[in-house]
């Protein structure tokens, strides 16, 4: 008597593609590039790790379709860049609201920063993803920035210094929170944070 083959089950090529990003995305962030191995995300997708080369070439390319993206400034393009200091310094002061994608960008940031591999790719996607957005968000609301130390006048400068402080702010209050900041009267941090802010954007007086 033989024994029946088992047919092959189909194979959904989107299904696996999405499966495997899904895997990356959480294992990346939540370990940062260098210490999640290429056999773990194939794991964690359920598939054999020759389908990540088959549908994302390498281990650089996965990062850079999974994680890059996170790395807007979407959250940061208000209503009402009139207000922006203050509408940011809200979000920075209590972040609840911020993360609806279950991702951490400030933390998945950290985490794979110092990578030597990644890290060109990373400085490319905040310049061109958050920066460059910021700019030009705060120059179509809040009128022409002064000059950039380069004499440009496009607010790049000033969008990348902001986006420095809050990066900053939000790794020391959220993820690593010094016991100052952790302690303070959260008004009073709005009010500072959204000062720093308003002289970092604001055009100064002629």
């Amino acid at each position: 008597m033989t024994t029946r083959e088992r047919p092959a089950r189909p194979r959904n090529a989107q299904a696996t593609k999405d499966a495997i990003a899904k895997a990356a995305r959480r294992l990346f962030v939540q370990q940062g590039y260098d210490r999640t191995g290429l056999r773990e995300i194939a794991g964690a997708a359920d598939v054999d790790p020759a389908m990540i080369a088959r549908y994302f070439g390498s281990k650089r390319a996965l990062f850079a379709q999974t994680v890059l993206p996170l790395l807007d400034a979407e959250i940061l393009l208000t209503p009402d860049a009139g207000h922006w200091p203050q509408q940011v310094a809200r979000l920075a002061v209590d972040p609840a609201p911020v993360h609806k994608r279950d991702i951490d960008p400030t933390g998945a940031l950290l985490l794979s920063i110092a990578s030597r591999e990644v890290a060109p790719m990373i400085v490319e996607a905040l310049g061109h993803n958050a920066v460059a957005p910021l700019a030009r968000h705060l120059r179509a609301h809040a009128g022409p920035p002064a000059a950039d130390a380069d004499g440009r006048e496009d607010g790049t400068l000033n969008a990348a210094f902001a986006l420095a402080m809050l990066l900053g702010f939000d790794a020391l209050y959220r993820i690593a929170p010094l016991d100052a900041l952790r302690k303070a009267d959260p008004d009073q941090l709005r009010d500072k944070l959204a000062a720093v802010l308003d002289a970092i954007v604001s055009p100064p007086a002629r």
